[in-house]
This record gives C-alpha cells, sequence and structure tokens, in this order.
C-alpha cells in the first residue's frame, strides 16, 4: 500500500526548526482518512502530534502528556512513531482507544516487543491489534506498508518483485535472511465497532 500524498504535504516549510514526519509517512494512508493525529515519541524530546486533515496542512504542537490530546471528534486513523523505550506506557491503550473512533485504526510504529498485542489487547479491550507489518523503501523513493509475516515476503520477493539481475537476486536473497535496517515495524490495531 502506498499513498499519492506529496512530500510536500508532510513537511511544513514555515516550521524549519521543527521536526517533520519521517520520509516513511507517506505509506500510511493519512491521504485517505477525514482526520488523523501523528503522535510522535521520540527517545530523548517531549511528545509531539500533527493533527491532519484532508487539506494536508500540518502544524505540530507539543503534547506534555498523553492526556493533553485535544478533545473532540475521535480520529478515524491515529499514528503512534514510538521511539522512547521497548513499550509505550501502559495507561497509553485506553486514552488512545478514546481518541480513536469505532472502526478506526491505529498504527504502532517503531520498535516493540514481541508481546505488544497481548498488552494492548489486555489494557484496552476495545483494541483489536492484527498481525505485525513492515514499512520498507521500494524503488524510486516509495515507501510501502507490508505483512511481516515470512510467506507474504517470499511472495514479495518471488514473485511480485522477480530479480533482474546479479544484484537484485543478491538483494532479495539478503533481505530473506536480514531485513534491511531502513525497515519500520508497525503493528496496525483496530477499534471494534459500536458506540464510542
Amino acid at each position: 500500500m502506498t499513498t499519492n500524498m506529496p512530500l510536500s504535504h508532510i513537511e511544513p516549510a514555515s516550521l524549519a526548526d521543527a521536526p517533520v514526519l519521517p520520509p516513511w509517512a507517506t505509506a500510511l494512508p493519512l491521504w485517505a482518512a477525514g482526520g488523523w493525529i501523528w503522535i510522535s515519541a521520540p527517545p530523548d524530546a517531549p511528545l509531539r502530534y500533527w493533527p491532519g486533515g484532508p487539506d494536508g496542512a500540518l502544524a505540530p504542537a507539543p503534547l506534555p502528556h498523553l492526556e493533553g490530546l485535544p478533545p473532540g471528534p475521535a480520529y478515524p486513523l491515529i499514528v503512534l512513531d514510538y521511539q522512547a523505550g521497548p513499550v509505550p506506557p501502559a495507561g497509553w491503550w485506553a486514552l488512545l482507544a478514546a481518541a480513536l473512533a469505532p472502526g478506526g485504526v491505529l498504527f504502532v510504529c517503531g520498535p516493540h516487543p514481541a508481546g505488544l498485542a497481548t498488552i494492548i489487547h489486555a489494557a484496552a479491550p476495545d483494541l483489536q491489534p492484527a498481525d505485525p507489518h513492515l514499512i520498507e523503501p521500494g524503488q524510486d523513493g516509495y515507501w510501502f506498508l507490508r505483512p511481516a509475516g515470512p510467506a507474504f515476503r517470499r511472495l514479495i520477493a518471488r514473485q511480485l518483485q522477480p530479480p533482474l539481475s546479479v544484484r537484485a537476486w543478491l538483494t532479495q536473497a539478503r533481505r530473506r535472511v536480514r531485513p534491511p535496517a531502513s525497515c519500520v515495524p508497525c503493528l496496525p490495531v483496530w477499534r471494534a465497532g459500536g458506540s464510542p
């Protein structure tokens, strides 16, 4: 899955000193949601968030703590770019579930432990984690969101991207053993439908 959102829409030119969304943000379906919010938790910096919508305008804002999310209608899409540790605090899952619209999706991106799906569902039963995915770079600067399972990776390597040269074949062989360092693990989490 890829988007057609140009990088100019995710890099606010007026805020040169503010961090921008990473280039892999184009792999997530931000363009498909009527409203979305991106929450960034870097290792040694305060939380920040970017509310977005169909106009593509972004204005990053500091977020002292996750409880400080602006009140308003629930978001159909939330991205948690979590780089601050092995797993977000347990209290965050209920807050994220409350901010997520029924039927909406939360992408938990960044390194996380293998049991994260169980932790999320135990802390917020409305949230239903899916299978792990990877955001990885493709050719010509495009980024793709793909299932991380070995069967799908074999399909990509052998069927959808057959090697055209020895170099391409060696690259695919290396990726089967070890995914590229530029890949971003991403866990899609759905909120069960029903009344908010």
